[in-house]
């Protein structure tokens, strides 16, 4: 399973493409990314200019619609593992 899943349009439809850890100029989905998939344990920052600059926002799940401002407007991509997933970090939620 990759670590995310782009899509050109939204709903999870349309040309994809899989992408996994590191960091990730966009070609063929260059400026047409409308929805994404994020494996858990993973976090996925899209931007809107290449080498991971410009405009950012992170996703840490699944996104039907990636919003106004974005879509269509992606340009990289930087996915990394996380320490923590369905909302607990465990450095802060630790029973004393």
């Amino acid at each position: 399973m990759p670590a995310t899943r782009l899509f050109a349009d939204s709903n999870y439809s349309g040309t994809s493409t899989d992408l996994e850890e590191g960091d990730h100029n966009l070609v063929d989905l260059n400026d047409k990314v409308s929805s994404l998939t994020v494996t858990p344990g993973y976090q996925v920052t899209v931007y809107t200019d290449k080498d991971c600059t410009g405009a950012s926002r992170t996703f840490t799940g699944d996104t039907s619609y990636v919003g106004d401002a974005l879509n269509d407007k992606i340009s990289s991509v930087r996915v990394a593992k996380v320490l923590y997933f369905d909302g607990v970090d465990p450095l802060v939620n630790v029973d004393s």
